[in-house]
């Protein structure tokens, strides 16, 4: 089965064979594949605009991109917003799935990301460097739609890479 996949999944080109990535499903190909359209819209193409179409209305987000391991709701104005500065500080931002794997009603991501800084990034002004950085994602779908996530990105090799002036120290998270 996987190898049918892998084999679609270069024939429709949303992967190349010298960048395949390694999938394991246990037979849940609808929350792949509904992740696979996630990926070329939101991540690929920056497409915020369409978050609806993907996250469940107050979708919980259990993510560092908040400053913390804290639980907040989420809506698909932020995540507008979210892709919007990405592309405004990186227009030339590329991102590979390493590794995606998906069980009942999970699918789990690795993902590289690279790119320059050529507009403003976390409130700093352009650096004209070059940055790579991993990235991995837990997405929990409820009836074709992400109902939750945990996120995390390795910020602070990102920070380093671009010589960016960022607190990092530990702040009190909100209640």
């Amino acid at each position: 089965m996987r190898n049918l996949l892998m084999a679609f999944l270069m024939t429709v080109g949303l992967i190349s064979p010298a960048n395949a990535t390694e999938i394991h499903c246990d037979g849940n190909e609808q929350n792949l594949n509904a992740y696979l359209a996630l990926f070329d819209v939101l991540f690929k193409q920056r497409d915020g605009s369409r978050a609806g179409e993907f996250y469940a209305d107050g979708f919980l987000s259990n993510n560092s991109d908040a400053g913390g391991a804290v639980q907040t709701k989420g809506s698909a104005a932020h995540l507008e917003r979210m892709f919007a500065a990405s592309k405004a500080g990186s227009p030339d931002r590329q991102i590979r799935n390493d590794l995606i794997i998906c069980s009942d009603d999970m699918v789990s991501t690795r993902m590289t990301v690279w790119g320059t800084q050529t507009g403003t990034m976390m409130g700093n002004p352009p650096t004209g460097r070059k940055f790579e950085f991993t990235a991995m994602d837990i997405f929990r779908f409820k009836d074709g739609k992400i109902v939750e996530r945990w996120g995390e990105s390795d910020t602070i090799i990102l920070i380093r890479q671009l010589g960016l002036d960022v607190d990092l120290s530990l702040q009190p998270l909100a209640e």
